[in-house]
């Protein structure tokens, strides 16, 4: 038997921006009241309020991108000599993602999305200068259905 499960993506960049701008609007509107769970989690002992607060405070991961890349970038200039472990954790976070995907035989559509990531970044950039304006745009997202059955008619079902 099969079933058609219905995966609500954007189906345009523009949607894309203004999607991603609506939720990174959300991420700096709240995050204040993250930091004040993480410290009621610590008073309280409370586990759950310490899982969830660490779930809110993460910043969405282009941002962590690029605050790691700005921190490498420092550590370089103060201490040059560290770029040989910088470039060794990052050879070996590339390897043992490229290991992953070969373990577990990740499907060729994955490959097809990584080669698009940069192009993803862009938007999600795009979308933080658009951060503030996000509830003057917001507008519900358009999904276009036809998009869906085109790709499930024609996919390899064996």
């Amino acid at each position: 038997m099969d079933a058609v499960v219905y995966d609500g993506k954007t189906a345009a960049a523009e949607q894309l921006v203004k999607q991603r701008a609506r939720w990174i609007n959300t991420w700096f509107k709240y995050w204040s009241l993250a930091i004040m769970l993480f410290f009621r989690s610590v008073v309280n002992f409370s586990w759950n309020q310490f899982a969830f607060s660490m779930m809110l405070l993460r910043p969405p991961l282009f941002i962590l991108g690029f605050v790691g890349l700005m921190f490498i970038i420092i550590n370089i200039i103060f201490v040059p000599q560290l770029i040989i472990v910088w470039l060794v954790s990052i050879a070996c976070f590339f390897l043992l993602f490229a290991l992953a995907l070969h373990t577990f035989k990740a499907d060729r559509s994955i490959y097809m999305a990584l080669i698009k990531l940069p192009k993803f970044v862009y938007y999600q950039v795009l979308a933080l200068f658009k951060a503030r304006a996000a509830n003057k745009i917001s507008v519900a997202t358009k999904h276009d259905v036809s998009v869906y059955k085109k790709d499930y008619y024609e996919t390899d079902r064996n």
